[in-house]
C-alpha cells in the first residue's frame, strides 16, 4: 500500500467519524426538541451561570479592587505560589489523604493555593508558607466555604 492510499484511507477514517458525531448530535438534538425541551443553554461570560442561549446577562461584572485582589497580581504571588505547589509535589493535599468524598487520590488538575488564614484576615500572613496549601478546585471551594477546618488544614501543613 502506498503512502498515500494509508493517507487517503486515515481521512476517509476521520471523516467517517466526525460524520457519525453530526448524526449524534442532530439525533440529540431532534429528541430533545420532541421532549418539549426547546432551550439551548449556555454558560454566562458576566456572572458563569448557566442562562437561556438567547438570554444576555444584565450583571455587570464585579471587579474587586481590594488589597488583597491587587496582591494575587503580583510577581510575588506567582511565585509563592509556583513554590508551594513545588513543595506539595503538584498534588492536592486533600486528595492525597482521601478526605471528603475524593474522586480520584493523586489531583494534580486545576490546582489553587489556599491561604488558610485569608488575606482579608491577616495580610502579613499572605506569603507565609505555613498559611499556605495546594488544594484541587473542588476542595478549594470547600476550604473557602468552611466544609474543611482551617485546624485539618493546618494539621495536614504541619505533618508533611
Amino acid at each position: 500500500m502506498s503512502e498515500m492510499s494509508k493517507y487517503m484511507s486515515e481521512m476517509l477514517k476521520k471523516l467517517t467519524k466526525s460524520k457519525q458525531i453530526y448524526r449524534s448530535c442532530i439525533k440529540n438534538d431532534i429528541s430533545r426538541k420532541k421532549r418539549g425541551d426547546n432551550k439551548m443553554l449556555k454558560t454566562c461570560t458576566v456572572c458563569g451561570k448557566i442562562h437561556d442561549f438567547n438570554k444576555v446577562c444584565r450583571r455587570k461584572k464585579t471587579q474587586k479592587n481590594t488589597e488583597a485582589s491587587k496582591f494575587r497580581k503580583t510577581y510575588k504571588w506567582t511565585e509563592k505560589s509556583k513554590y508551594i505547589k513545588q513543595r506539595d509535589n503538584y498534588l492536592c493535599q486533600v486528595c492525597l489523604l482521601d478526605k471528603y468524598k475524593t474522586n480520584y487520590r493523586y489531583t494534580y488538575k486545576d490546582l489553587e493555593v489556599h491561604h488558610i488564614v485569608s488575606i482579608e484576615e491577616d495580610y502579613n500572613k499572605r506569603l507565609d508558607s505555613d498559611n499556605l496549601i495546594t488544594l484541587c478546585r473542588y476542595h478549594h471551594e470547600m476550604a473557602e466555604r468552611g466544609d474543611i477546618s482551617r485546624e485539618e488544614l493546618q494539621r495536614i501543613i504541619e505533618d508533611k
